[in-house]
């Protein structure tokens, strides 16, 4: 068995209790529009009475997220999460203050919002330039978030290139046993970073029997993590730091173009673990990181760009080439 720890039941984000996930999926093959929006609420009906500690850790910094400043400052979150694509965070971002402001009143009160808005660049694949998300799509994304939710080729990962080949989003979770408690640790990624030749699955180099010519590793991965340990700010960071150990397993090294943000929080307010502890708790999280990638992978079909070429889906490339896949679950 290549994996140490157990999955939850889901294997999912939303193992984690209370979170919920959405999408919003804008596919036009006659346009060239093939992009989304996602969406991540952290438990309750409020997350702006209801704040959750939280950390920010940025890996590489080649991207432009919203909102990452302030978690790093006060530690917390206040907000639902959006992932989308890089031209698109203006109108990401109206929809979701749209939602913070019907669900709460005192905003702008005289206090404001930090909305927390994830970017990667779905250019590739998608006509980035036409601007087709709009505020209306990210409200839907978070008025239709539930516990369970697609990965793949779906909302923010429309568009997206994962080692070369069709990537997008992908989820994973594990449990922990510490102090003789049961605790979750999952993983979301929207994927859009690598080289094919550069690809591991479960500790094999398979890159290059899959590689069909030698393209770049440019792109990002945004990585966002939820537990219910309990800890503080600080850890939450610790566990944030972890996620390049994970992207690393899947045989990326962080080139220079590549945007790597991590952003985790827990559900539980009151901190009590030391940090000796968290062992556990950082190994599984490399874990989760490594099979959302996998799966963001194995959850995908080939796709064709609004220039006409193909990004082949990992299972396509593998059949292609001959080469016999692992089953990574």
């Amino acid at each position: 068995m290549y994996w140490f720890y157990k999955n939850g039941p889901k294997n999912n984000l939303c193992d984690v209790k209370g979170l919920r996930v959405g999408h919003v999926s804008l596919n036009n093959d006659s346009q060239g529009i093939h992009t989304g929006v996602t969406a991540i609420l952290p438990p309750g009906s409020n997350p702006y009475q209801e704040k959750c500690i939280a950390a920010a850790h940025c890996i590489n910094g080649f991207g432009k997220p919203l909102g990452l400043e302030q978690v790093r400052e006060l530690g917390q979150i206040e907000s639902p999460i959006l992932l989308t694509n890089t031209l698109s965070i203006g109108d990401a971002t109206r929809g979701l203050m749209d939602y913070m402001l019907d669900i709460d009143p005192n905003i702008g009160r005289p206090t404001t919002l930090n909305p927390l808005v994830l970017e990667c660049n779905d250019g590739s694949i998608n006509d980035i330039r036409r601007l087709a998300l709009q505020p209306k799509d990210a409200l839907e994304a978070l008025t239709h978030a539930q516990e369970d939710f697609s990965q793949g080729s779906v909302g923010a990962g429309m568009g997206m290139v994962c080692y070369g080949l069709k990537g997008g989003i992908g989820s994973a979770s594990r449990l922990v046993d510490i102090h003789e408690t049961t605790y979750t640790i999952g993983a979301l990624v929207l994927s859009n970073f690598g080289a094919t030749k550069d690809l591991t699955i479960l500790g094999e180099k398979l890159g290059p029997k899959l590689a069909t010519e030698e393209r770049k590793d440019r792109g990002s991965i945004v990585t966002i993590l939820a537990t219910d340990l309990p800890i503080d700010s600080r850890q939450v960071l610790r566990l944030c730091k972890r996620v390049q150990s994970g992207i690393a397993r899947t045989g990326a090294f962080t080139s220079h173009g590549s945007g790597e943000f991590a952003l985790g929080f827990t559900t539980c307010k009151t901190p009590s673990l030391l940090d000796q502890d968290l062992d556990p708790a950082f190994q599984a999280t490399v874990e989760a990181v490594e099979e959302a990638i996998l799966s963001s992978l194995y959850h995908n079909e080939s796709k064709t760009a609004y220039t006409g070429e193909i990004f082949q889906s990992l299972e396509d490339r593998a059949r292609d080439k001959k080469v016999s896949l692992p089953s990574y679950r």
